[in-house]
């Protein structure tokens, strides 16, 4: 028994009510009827769920850990670790006026942003730290000194943030819904967030912070602060050394945007990360000829084999229907369910080697072709994992023709070395009897066309009449010849049909029968003839590759066929192009914030420039680990426009302030990085180590939070290692050629006036 939602109802509910269901009726079972779940695509949801969970309460320990170790004071690190409660408990009132339910979307978001929510509460503890240490002894004078000085910087990276955010709500498509999810809890959490180091954090200062004990009286973080004091020298001296260097500057800016270029290119695409969803599937189909006895009994010295490998918790085979098929006597199915994934811990039990085995054994199957897939990373987008196509013919076409072009294709596509399997389920081959009317003779002996087709349907099928009512209930009214007349062929030759006149005719006196080989089901799409194709690659490697793959072999096609793409390879073709728009918008977003916020149209320069490192990063993180651009890794890249500038402004806004004051413009902007490093520090390491646990995750949905936490991982460690000591410098050079014209046009001002 098959059990599908409505496209609106929430599938672990429904799952959850039709289980209660299935528990009560089976009080009534007859003894010895039991019932068992074979596939349940929410156990995979809710082993996610648990999963993301779990990571999220990891995150939040690391966050706080970091935070405490770089701030040393248990009543500051109480601060933030205030703040990102409150921030992630006050989102959820708005999820659920949005209708959003916590799923892994939501999840993701909130895993993600975690790092992004303390940052600002570190900011104002730091601050308020830093005014003790100048000799401020009451908490709140240094709270409000404080708060005077950072609150436009901690509004400003909070609208630039969420302005990298705001385009991917306003994406259309079905990726427009997974990142719509994604940016609308970032940007609340965010929100609030700021809110809470605007009002609550600086509250929590006042009332708990104490001076700082000097550093020589920590004698149990006296190997951390060595290390971090060995750290801040050589930054300072390469920031020295590099705002000194516009030129030096300006070409290893260029050679890191050439870098994002050329690595970019490498990398291949794919629509979502491969997923163990704890289940193989399995299409077998026999000769067009073979009954249905013989399906039953292939698929059942199937399953016994199937079940003997290590990881195979179960499995059930259905004959006479098929995933790929469809119905027919030859068809066949199976789905195997794995052990949970806590149990599928070793090599020799993981998804792409458990799939390898079935579909080895398969090919130990005479007379049978075997195909062995997994499900959809999103059920409903097509039925197999992997890649979907069609080849479509424009104009006529032979059955056995396209027959041919579809195994030819389905050869050369098997034979790749990415390629695990390259499968069509067009066959020409099926044994059919096809009666030959000679419609004139008919019309001379009173027969009609429709008079012989419609005799044809009510006897070998059956004839819907109409309806009738009785006691309440509608029943249909259809004529069928009883099973004995339409058993055997000679049924066909003995079928009489009524002419206009009421005069019995034999059937065989207009038509004659013959067999012939044809489609067992006629494949269209978008009205064009087709055949359906589903390749899978080889363990590890992504989609894009072998949609290229496809896209060069349909060239050798003849001309009157061509591809088209379906289930998620539509949409991953669909998507294909966009980040780099996503990316452009998310830039230019920031920009214009920062434009408004400065009141200039050069100063935001430097704090965008900065984001080329962390881009840099996250695209060389996807390329050394071999994981492919997905929509995750996109949105990976475009968070790190935020996270990157977030971090650039503390160090611009006060450089800017330094400069104002009338200090140079080196010293100011070593003055920036000095003052800023430790916050700016604090804040990208607490977001470094809450997205580690993305980066080494297992078990369900493990691909995407590798995706998505791969590429901010490495995205930030580029620019915390790296990126931080080119903003400085960046911003002198772009300070230095503001300063040039901005002094040029009050030269030519004054002697226009003169």
């Amino acid at each position: 028994m098959l059990i599908f939602r409505n496209s609106d109802a929430n599938a672990v509910s429904t799952v959850f009510r039709a289980h209660q269901e299935l528990e009560r009726l089976s009080k009534t079972f007859p003894k010895g009827v039991t019932f068992k779940t074979q596939y349940d695509p929410t156990e995979f949801i809710r082993a996610t769920m648990k999963e993301t969970v779990i990571t999220l309460g990891s995150a939040l320990l690391l966050v706080i850990l970091i935070t405490y170790i770089f701030l040393q004071d248990w009543r500051a690190t109480l601060v933030p670790s205030l703040a990102i409660p409150v921030a992630l408990l006050a989102t959820f009132p708005v999820m659920m006026f949005l209708n959003y339910s916590i799923n892994t979307l939501t999840l993701f978001g909130l895993i993600l942003v975690i790092g992004s929510l303390v940052d600002d509460a570190i900011v104002v503890v730091e601050n308020c730290q830093v005014q003790l240490e100048r000799g401020e002894t009451d908490p709140k004078k240094a709270a409000r000194t404080s708060m005077r000085q950072i609150t436009g910087a901690i509004i400003a990276t909070t609208l630039v943030t969420v302005a990298c955010y705001v385009p991917l709500a306003f994406y259309g498509g079905m990726v427009g819904n997974i990142y719509k999810q994604f940016a609308v809890t970032m940007c609340v959490a965010l929100c609030f967030s700021t809110f809470v180091a605007l009002t609550l954090s600086p509250a929590i200062c006042s009332l708990i912070l104490r001076k700082p004990k000097p550093e020589s009286e920590r004698t149990l973080w006296k190997p951390v602060n060595f290390f971090l004091n060995i750290c801040r020298k050589i930054y300072l001296f390469f920031v020295g050394f590099f705002v000194k260097q516009g030129i030096l500057t300006l070409l290893i800016l260029g050679g890191v945007g050439a870098g994002i270029y050329y690595t970019a290119r490498m990398i291949p695409g794919s629509f979502l990360p491969n997923e163990d969803k704890g289940v193989v599937m399995a299409d077998i189909q026999l000769p067009p000829s073979a009954t249905l006895n013989r399906t039953h009994e292939t698929i059942e010295e199937f399953r016994q084999k199937v079940e003997a490998i290590p990881g195979v918790a179960s499995s059930l085979m259905v004959g006479g229907y098929g995933f790929l098929g469809g119905m027919g006597e030859n068809c066949g199915l199976g789905i195997f369910k794995l052990d949970p994934w806590d149990k599928r811990q070793t090599p020799d039990k993981q998804l792409g080697v458990i799939l390898g085995k079935i579909q080895a054994l398969g090919a130990t199957l005479p007379d049978a072709k075997l195909t062995c897939f997994t499900p959809p990373a999103i059920d409903g987008l097509g039925v197999t994992g992997g890649i979907s196509y069609d080849i479509c013919v424009e104009g006529d076409i032979e059955p056995a023709e396209l027959a041919a072009i579809a195994m030819q294709h389905a050869m050369k596509f098997t034979a790749s070395p990415n390629t695990l399997y390259c499968m069509s389920t067009y066959d020409a081959n099926t044994p059919q009897l096809f009666i030959d009317i000679d419609h004139k003779k008919a019309e001379s002996m009173g027969l009609t066309s429709a008079r012989i087709y419609r005799t044809l349907q009510s006897q070998l099928a059956s004839y819907y009449i109409n309806d009738f009512n009785i006691l309440g209930d509608t029943f249909y009214v259809k004529m069928q010849s009883e099973k004995e007349f339409r058993s055997t062929i000679d049924c066909i030759r003995d079928m009489m049909i009524a002419n206009e006149s009421g005069e019995m005719i034999p059937l065989t006196s207009v038509a004659s029968q013959r067999f012939t080989l044809a489609p067992r089901r006629i494949q269209r799409f978008n009205k064009m003839t087709a055949a359906e194709f589903n390749a899978q690659g080889m363990p590890g490697v992504p989609s894009g590759v072998l949609i290229k793959e496809v896209e060069e072999l349909a060239k050798e096609l003849p001309r009157n066929c061509h591809i088209e793409w379906s289930g998620m390879s539509y949409q991953e073709k669909a998507n294909q192009g966009q980040i780099l728009y996503l990316l452009l918008l998310a830039v230019l977003f920031a920009y214009l914030f920062l434009v408004g916020q400065y009141e200039s149209w050069m100063m935001p320069v430097p704090v965008m420039c900065s984001v080329a490192f962390a881009a840099l990063g996250g695209i060389l993180g996807l390329k050394l680990f071999g994981v492919s651009m997905s929509i995750y890794a996109q949105l990976g890249l475009i968070m790190l426009i935020g996270l990157t500038a977030k971090n650039a402004i503390l160090m611009v806004e006060f450089s800017k302030t330094e400069r104002e004051s009338g200090k140079s413009i080196i010293e100011a902007a070593k003055s920036g990085a000095s003052l800023r490093y430790r916050a700016v520090l604090m804040t990208a390491w607490s977001f470094i180590f809450g997205v580690l646990p993305l980066v080494f995750a297992t078990g369900a949905g493990a691909g995407s939070r590798r995706a998505i936490g791969l590429t901010t991982f490495s995205g930030m460690l580029m620019a915390t290692i790296v990126g931080i000591i080119f903003t400085p410098a960046l911003y002198a050079v772009f300070q230095r050629i503001t300063e040039f014209f901005s002094g040029a046009s009050r030269s030519n001002k004054d002697a226009v006036t003169e």
